[in-house]
Parts: structure tokens; sequence; C-alpha cells
């Protein structure tokens, strides 16, 4: 069962909408072959509290990472849940061609800085927040609320952008999101990045997205990695969308779920 998130007006975002279609096309694909996907519509916490006894313990909310998190804390009964801002994992970082911590503290913030000759700034404990910062000066620092994920610049000017979607080792399909250049990540460095993605078993999620630079030398670079759930689409609209849905929420709920 599927949980899809409608807005005050009853309509679904574009992304959300996508999602619905895919269900319904398998469904109708795999008819008699297996039970079809119920799909529910809800729209906030109180539609949740409401609809909880409809759920099943396996139901996957699709939306806003907002209604993702409600839907654990309102029907799963997590009342601490939140979806992890995974960024470049340790165990990823020889794709990440540029150094990276995270820091608890400002003097640890204002050393990588002093040892960099500046740092780029976004939050390390809250999934999806966009607001990146570069600092130069140790004396601008003190803004930066912690903890937070502390990278290094990257060796070359970033020509493209793209969201690889993957369900465990594989590769499922590309979406660009940012081009000066049409060009494409390397084949051989994507393979190497799921097979370290694989390899961490549990550690990582068994589905998601890795977002890809390719460097105006030609080289690639890990941006960083989500787990399947509230992720933009770009495009994609693949048969496995469902199935990456299922598989990381439920790791989500596993590894985060206490």
């Amino acid at each position: 069962m599927f949980c899809l998130q409608k807005d005050a007006s009853g309509f679904l975002s574009p992304d959300t909408n996508t999602i619905r279609a895919v269900i319904e096309s398998e469904n109708e694909w795999l008819s008699g072959q297996q039970p079809p996907e119920e799909i529910v519509f809800a729209s906030g916490d109180k539609s949740l509290s409401r609809m909880r006894s409809r759920f099943d313990p396996d139901t996957v909310p699709v939306g806003s990472l907002e209604f993702c998190t409600a839907f654990a804390r309102e029907v799963c009964r997590i009342p601490k849940f939140n979806v992890p801002a995974l960024n470049v994992p340790e165990e990823l970082r020889p794709f990440a061609k540029r150094d990276f911590e995270i820091s608890d503290n400002i003097l640890d913030t204002a050393a990588f800085l002093v040892r960099h000759g500046g740092v780029i700034v976004k939050p390390a404990d809250v999934a999806k927040r966009f607001d990146i910062n570069v600092f130069r000066s140790v004396d601008d620092l003190g803004m930066i609320a912690h903890p937070a994920f502390l990278s290094d610049a990257l060796p070359e000017m970033i020509v493209a952008e793209w969201r690889v979607f993957y369900l465990y080792d594989r590769i499922v399909e590309l979406s660009p999101y940012r081009l000066v250049d049409w060009v494409a990540p390397d084949e051989g460095f994507v393979s190497e990045l799921l097979s370290a993605v694989s390899d961490c078993g549990d550690r990582l999620p068994p589905s998601g997205t890795l977002d890809i630079a390719v460097l105006a030398d030609g080289s690639n670079a890990l941006l960083e990695m989500h787990p399947f759930c509230a992720c933009g689409l770009y495009g994609c609209e693949a048969h496995e969308l469902p199935v990456m849905l299922k598989r990381s929420w439920a790791w989500l709920k596993r590894r985060f779920g206490k």
C-alpha cells in the first residue's frame, strides 16, 4: 500500500503524480500475476491520524519530507523519526574528490577553513536542506549552526550535475538537473560507486539517489547521497520507482525508527 500526499485542494505534486501513474501502470501490467498495490490519499497530520487504522504495517508514504516524517510519527508511532542527511557517507569518501568532515563545534569548523583556505557548509542533521554557504574568513563563522557538514572545494569547475537512481547495485536511471555542457557521468565511476554502496550492506540505503558532478577535466565526483524518500525525480519515470520506495522506507524505519 502507498499513501500519497495531496494538497489542501486535493491535487498531487508533479513528482507524486508521476509515482501514482507508475504504480497504476504496474498494477495493470501485472494484473493477474500478483495483487495490485492499493493507493490511498492523505493531506497532513490530522488526516493521517484519522486514517491510521486503514494502513497496513508496510504502507509507504509518498510526498514531501514533512509528510513522510509526519507519517512515520503519526502512523508508524516513531515519535523522533527524521530522514537522515547522508550528504557524503564516510564509506564513500574516495568518490567525493574533496576533503569533508562533520563538525560539532566552531573550533573544528575554523580549523577546517584555515586548513583549506575556505569552507563550504551545509546542515549535517537535516535532510534536503539547500542553504549551502561558502566562508573564507574565520570571522564570519559565528552564524553557523552545528552539527555542520564541511566540504573543501572541488578541484575543477562543475560542468554537469546528474542524479543517478539506483536499486541495490544497479543503475535504474540517470537524470540531469544542471547542465553547462551536455556530458554524462562516466559509467565506470558510477559502477564502482554502486559496488561500494552495495558492499556497505545495511549501513547505506538499498535504493536511493546519488548526485554526481562531471568536472571540467572529465572526472566525476559524488556530491551527495539520499535514501529514496521525498526525492526529486527530474523526469525519472522508471517502473522500479515503487520498489525503490518500499526498500528505502523499510530501511529508514529499520535504521532510524528507534
